[in-house]
Formats: C-alpha cells, sequence, structure tokens
C-alpha cells in the first residue's frame, strides 16, 4: 500500500474521531441534566 493511501486513512478516522469525541462532550452535561430532573 503507498503511504500516501494510509496517510489519507489516518486522516479521514482522525477527522471521525475529533468529531465523535465532541459530539460526546456535548451530549454527556445534557444527558446528566435529564437524569438529574429524572426525565431518562
Amino acid at each position: 500500500m503507498r503511504p500516501s493511501t494510509n496517510k489519507s486513512r489516518i486522516n479521514k478516522w482522525e477527522s471521525r474521531y475529533t468529531s465523535a469525541s465532541e459530539h460526546v462532550e456535548r451530549l454527556t452535561p445534557s444527558l446528566l441534566a435529564k437524569a438529574f430532573r429524572g426525565e431518562l
């Protein structure tokens, strides 16, 4: 496999990971708030 192809795949996965982790960071406080309000 060519190094440029591997780098492209790594960049794609890194982007997905970053996006997912940002989503989780936003989601966690809202889930905790709902749990404390008894809405879960």
